[in-house]
C-alpha cells in the first residue's frame, strides 16, 4: 500500500479533504464579512491572555538554584 493511500485511509474517509457544505466560508457572499460568535472573544482572552500571563510570571519567577 503506498503512502498517499495510508494517509487518504487514515482521514476520516475524505471529511479532511472535501470541505464541510456548512463551511461559513462557503456560504458567505463576496465582500460579506463573518460574524463572530458569542464564545469567540472570550476564547481568544482566554487563550492568549493565559499564555501570556504564564510567559509573564515564569518570566519574573524568584530564582531558587
Amino acid at each position: 500500500m503506498r503512502l498517499h493511500q495510508m494517509l487518504r485511509s487514515i482521514m476520516f474517509v475524505g471529511q479532511l479533504a472535501n470541505p464541510c457544505p456548512t463551511d461559513p466560508s462557503q456560504t458567505l457572499a463576496k465582500g460579506e464579512k463573518r460574524q463572530r460568535e458569542s464564545w469567540e472573544l472570550m476564547w481568544y482572552w482566554g487563550m492568549f491572555g493565559g499564555i501570556a500571563l504564564g510567559i509573564v510570571l515564569k518570566l519574573y519567577q524568584p530564582d531558587t538554584t
